[in-house]
């Protein structure tokens, strides 16, 4: 990839946050690679000091780590972006990480009971599964738990359970892969508290 280009993919990556902050300061973790666009951390910490300079981006202040940033909105980050929202959420399961489009609601242990129960519900969206239906070991590492409790261990609390598993209980579960916005609205759910709480999780799952 040319430089131009991968700063074109920088200046995306933190209008995309933008786009689902409220206003104040936003804060955006850094990867290696954007879809097929890999950028050496050198490279972005340099790019993200040139936008800065350029005013595209202002009071940035770097993470400990160094592997992600709070800012405030440039000349190059629109205002409007403070009220506007992804019209899908997807929900995706990939190297033991959980994610909601771009966020990272958690990384549960790859061999944990608790990753074996969501991915049996991951791979079967759209269908009400009770208890008694699950295999015999998954029974066995549920037993007795509420789903709904064992739902909030991995990540999935508050309006970001309801968006996506709109109905739960204490032995059964419904879970959709993908919600749109519309059904967000029509389903009750609190779209600032939902942003919230996905901004919320990515900074407790992502790595320190």
């Amino acid at each position: 990839m040319t430089a131009k280009e991968n700063i074109e993919t920088i200046k995306k990556h933190l209008n995309d946050r933008a786009l689902i902050s409220p206003r104040g300061p936003v804060h955006v973790r850094l990867r290696m690679r954007y879809g097929k666009v890999y950028i050496f951390r050198e490279d972005q910490n340099l790019i993200l000091k040139k936008l800065q300079e350029e005013g595209y981006i202002k009071n940035v202040v770097m993470d400990d780590d160094q592997r992600g940033l709070t800012y405030e909105r440039g000349s190059g980050v629109s205002e409007t972006a403070q009220i506007a929202m992804p019209e899908k959420f997807i929900v995706t399961l990939k190297d033991r990480e959980i994610r909601i489009n771009d966020f990272l609601l958690a990384k549960p242990y790859a061999t944990g009971k608790n990753m074996s129960f969501f991915e049996y519900f991951f791979e079967h969206p759209d269908t009400e599964i009770d208890r008694e239906e699950m295999p015999d070991y998954l029974k066995k590492e549920v037993s007795g738990k509420s789903f709904v409790k064992v739902l909030n261990a991995i990540g999935f609390t508050g309006e970001v359970l309801k968006a996506f598993f709109p109905k739960r209980g204490k032995g059964s579960a419904l879970f959709r892969k993908e919600v749109t916005k519309n059904d967000l609205e029509r389903n009750g759910i609190n779209l600032d508290v939902f942003l919230q709480e996905l901004r919320l999780a990515e900074v407790r799952s992502s790595p320190k």
